[in-house]
């Protein structure tokens, strides 16, 4: 997951960990999915401009997680989401855009989508909305 940009120098490949983590969001054990969210979480609190292009896919993956049985998988789905819709955490005007084609999505948009789908989701699966939704929205 790290290559050889010059002589001496690694660089992350981001787009690979960032496969491995959205696939190790689906049917695994809790402890995974905790430990796969606070990487998550981490890697967008010391490299946001970098993890941008990669939001838009784990963005659908983070709402899909909502679901879960696991308390504390939900609490950190909620934390990694709240991280990336807050433009507090973008440490450059720059990075509080993400670019998407030609379309730019601004980090705050990401809170106003967080809760159209929170609210499409509540809306089709009212198992979600009546085991899960009081525990979300807290």
């Amino acid at each position: 997951m790290l290559f050889l940009t010059e002589p001496g120098n690694m660089e992350l490949d981001l787009g690979s960990v960032m496969e491995v983590l959205r696939n190790q969001l689906r049917n695994t054990p809790v402890p995974c999915k905790t430990a796969v969210l606070k990487w998550i979480y981490h890697l967008h609190n010391k490299i946001p401009n970098k993890m941008c292009r990669y939001l838009e896919e784990l963005f659908h993956a983070l709402l899909k997680t909502l679901s879960d049985p696991a308390d504390e998988v939900v609490l950190l789905v909620i934390q990694v989401l709240a991280q990336i819709a807050s433009p507090t955490n973008h440490h450059s005007s720059a990075s509080t855009q993400v670019l998407e084609g030609d379309e730019k999505i601004h980090a705050d948009e990401y809170f106003t989508r967080f809760l159209q789908n929170l609210l499409h989701l509540f809306a089709t699966e009212r198992n979600l909305l009546e085991d899960r939704g009081p525990f979300i929205i807290r």
